[in-house]
């Protein structure tokens, strides 16, 4: 990085002199004991003593054409591996006579520092080689996220020394926030940017917070704790966490188990407990939620007969019974009569078996509970044996000669007809229903329509209708040969002009309407 060349203060080499001579006098008595931290850290972890010392100075008179630099290793170990890194607090005890000319980095294990995209904080220095009052470091300055601003404390120092203590970085701490395991070297990098300037690293101490907070865990859904239920539950559950690693459950005290939500439970019948607790990806895990329910059989199911005989009727037609049931986890009906045997059967049930009788059905539900009460009818069965009467209702008159096909409409004075069937010259009868369009050809017709009943019982004397449907083509071509005749007569007889011209056009007539009806 090149830095522009700016001017210095006349009197700040004789400062510098005036400061080492002075740190050479009174040695270590000028920088107390590093700071306490109050908020849950760990450490401190102090630097390899080895490692320690004089910042070279800048090898060029040119400020940021060249750099001294000062590696200072810290080695960390003992902290769990799996925990993210949340924050870091940095402590460097420094001396230098020109705080301007200094940068301070805190570079992670691992960093291929100063490789772009690789994770380190700068806690100190801005390389501008910007002129200042000429303050000076000498004492512990501790980097803290959240802490004064350290530019602005130089800035008050003026020429004199900047106050040792709390200072916020001028990269955030948060950097470092995707570390789960902060074991290994960490290094404090002091570079010098300018000739002349004079300092060292006497000191350095790292703490480190990592992630111990519990992630939170809801039962968003599902039986309340203590409420009864006839079914297995399901619960649905969440997590307010950011870093969630997995949900894991329990059952009635057993041990956790990953799990995902919603999640049935199907522990039969009793009362049970339910569990359920986050993790998340540092390792921490929530205070399980826990709900307790009592399943309980349901009900048996009910059975109801909704339409058929009414209890001690007697009916003429066949018995059909419609039946069903009010709860909706039935598996099937049963039915049997006269107390025989339970089948399997569906709604609706026809019954033809004649005399008195009593028909019965019950309800099973899916977990196999039978209705005890089955709903059940008493009835007699007398067969009706007199067929229904029919009767042609619309349509044209026996005997009729039409020019198309005709529409008959038909009924019948009986209440218990089921259904009508239509014939067309002595064919089979078919389902058919009124009015019914009969499609024939040209020529004699008869067409005739029975009732039947449900037992079923047919109509023995079906009404009917004979018609002619008449050949419109063959008509129309018959008159033309006849007008044809006619003018062939007269010509040959020698008639009047004007019975020769009314007869020709009786032959276009003629040819007109073979050409329309054929």
């Amino acid at each position: 990085m090149k830095i522009p060349t700016t001017a210095r203060s006349g009197s700040r080499r004789t400062r510098r002199a005036l400061l080492v001579l002075l740190i050479g006098i009174l040695g270590t008595t000028l920088l107390p004991s590093a700071p306490a931290h109050a908020d849950t850290f760990t450490g401190p972890f102090p630097a390899n003593a080895g490692t320690l010392g004089a910042i070279p100075d800048g090898p060029n008179a040119t400020c940021g054409a060249a750099y001294g630099r000062r590696d200072v290793t810290i080695p960390v170990a003992g902290l769990p591996t799996t925990r993210r890194l949340t924050d870091v607090f940095a402590t460097v005890n420094l001396t230098h006579s020109y705080a301007s000319d200094v940068i301070i980095d805190l570079v992670p294990p691992g960093s291929t520092y100063p490789t772009d995209g690789q994770p380190y904080s700068r806690l100190f220095g801005t390389l501008n080689c910007t002129p200042n009052s000429g303050a000076d470091f000498n004492g512990w300055y501790s980097f803290q996220t959240g802490s004064a601003s350290l530019p602005d404390a130089i800035a008050a120092a003026g020429g004199g020394v900047i106050p040792p203590g709390y200072y916020a970085p001028r990269q955030p701490m948060s950097t470092f926030s995707n570390i789960f395991n902060p074991n290994g070297t960490w290094k404090v990098i002091v570079w010098d940017s300018d000739q002349g300037g004079t300092g060292s690293v006497n000191g350095v101490e790292l703490r480190f917070k990592q992630d111990v907070t519990a992630p939170n865990v809801v039962i968003n859904s599902g039986p309340a704790n203590e409420a009864t239920v006839n079914s297995n539950p399901t619960y649905t559950f969440s997590t307010g966490a950011d870093d969630l690693l997995r949900f894991e459950c329990s059952t009635d005290g057993g041990g956790f188990v990953p799990c995902t939500s919603p999640r049935t439970l199907n522990l039969g019948l009793g009362v049970h407990t339910f569990r359920v607790r986050a993790v998340d990806t540092s390792g921490n895990f929530s205070v399980p939620v826990q709900r307790q329910y009592n399943q309980v059989p349901d009900p048996p199911p009910n059975t109801e007969i909704t339409s058929g005989p009414a209890d001690g009727s007697t009916v003429s037609n066949p018995p059909k019974f419609v039946f069903g049931s009010p709860d909706s986890d039935i598996l099937r009906f049963e039915c049997r009569l006269d107390g025989g045997g339970w089948s399997t059967c569906t709604s609706p049930r026809s019954e033809p078996s004649t005399g008195p009788h009593t028909f019965e059905v019950r309800a099973v539900d899916l977990a196999g509970q039978v209705d005890g009460t089955p709903a059940a009818r008493s009835y007699t069965y007398t067969p009706d044996t007199t067929a229904p009467q029919t009767q042609i209702s619309s349509g044209p008159a026996d005997g009729a000669r039409l020019k198309q096909p005709p529409s008959y409409g038909f009924t019948s004075p009986d209440a218990d007809v089921a259904g009508f069937e239509c014939s067309i010259d002595d064919g089979a009868y078919e389902p058919c229903g009124s009015p019914f369009q009969v499609a024939v050809p040209p020529g004699p017709h008869t067409f005739a329509v029975r009732a039947y009943d449900e037992v079923p019982n047919t109509d023995a004397t079906p009404a009917t209708r004979s018609f002619v449907l008449r050949d419109l083509c063959q008509e129309a071509r018959n008159k033309l040969a006849a007008a044809k005749l006619r003018l062939r007569n007269a010509i040959e007889n020698d008639a009047g002009p004007q019975k020769i011209r009314r007869l020709r056009a009786a032959v276009r007539r003629a040819r007109n309407a073979v050409a329309d009806l054929c």
